[in-house]
């Protein structure tokens, strides 16, 4: 499970982390898996923000650089929601899927175990 907080600084989290003040973030780091060192993309909105979470790539290498999607064929001010247009570079899970039964892939280490479906 990924867990995003839109508009949520890495510093200022681990600060207020660190203060006592994000008890249920503290049990979400503690127990789970968190970033050291987040950075944020640019630009930093939340559709490619979460493209570059999905795919490990930027926003060039995603097609996903604004909240709206410019396409092509419309006029330029007819831009519509970029959250539900697919992206140019795979997410993980889609790479993850590719690898499914290579239990040697640095991608099963995602995978909890690796099963034999053939």
């Amino acid at each position: 499970m990924l867990i995003s907080f839109d508009g949520m600084r890495n510093d200022l989290t681990k600060e207020y982390v660190k203060k006592g003040k994000l008890p249920h973030i503290k049990a979400l780091m503690k127990n789970g898996v968190a970033a050291k060192d987040s950075k944020t993309v640019t630009p930093s909105l939340t559709a490619p923000s979460h493209a570059a979470i999905a795919s490990g790539a930027a926003p060039s290498e995603t097609g996903m650089v604004s909240n709206k999607w410019q396409d092509p064929q419309k006029e330029l001010a007819n831009g519509e929601s970029a959250f539900h247009q697919p992206l140019d570079k795979s997410p993980l899970w889609a790479e993850a899927k590719k690898w499914q039964n290579n239990c040697h892939s640095a991608v099963s280490r995602i995978k909890p175990q690796c099963r034999n479906t053939g």
